[in-house]
């Protein structure tokens, strides 16, 4: 009797299609990964924006120059002033509209984006500590994050 040496064309197909399977599933898992990545970094830079709020805060005692005339984040030149608007253009550079809304005054502040994944969706953030995902867009009345309805 000969030995004989190799795979049977069955066995190929069989390992072929369990290989297809598998390419399939991981294919399916990753669709939605990259705005999600788009997102974690829209949240990672409001994140420290606020960081950025607190530290206006104890030097100026006040939240005033966190937000410009446009209601978005002051780009200008000073303390904090450049990195807010690297910020800012990092999440510009995430999402698909520019949706950043920055209102601040005297003693508060609420800065929302808006998700890559959705544009209906916004992040928000503010000065009471909040930290809202799916939230509506800040407004100015009375710069606190509110859950989406």
């Amino acid at each position: 009797m000969k030995n004989k040496k190799g795979f049977t064309l069955i066995e190929l197909l069989v390992v072929i299609a369990i290989i297809g399977i598998l390419a399939a599933i991981v294919l399916v898992s990753l669709r939605g990964a990259p705005g999600k990545a788009k997102d974690a970094r829209i949240q990672s830079a409001l994140n420290q924006a606020r960081t950025h709020a607190e530290m206006i805060w104890v030097d100026d005692s006040t939240y005033g120059a966190l937000c410009d005339v446009a209601n978005t984040l002051n780009d200008g030149t000073g303390n904090y002033m450049t990195e807010l608007g690297a910020l800012e253009n990092d999440i510009y550079a995430q999402q698909s509209v520019n949706s950043v809304q920055c209102f601040a005054d005297v003693d508060s502040y609420c800065i929302s984006a808006g998700l890559a994944s959705d544009a209906t969706t916004y992040f928000c953030i503010d000065s009471a500590g909040n930290v809202v995902n799916k939230a509506t867009i800040c407004i100015n009345s009375n710069s606190t994050c509110v859950l989406a309805p």
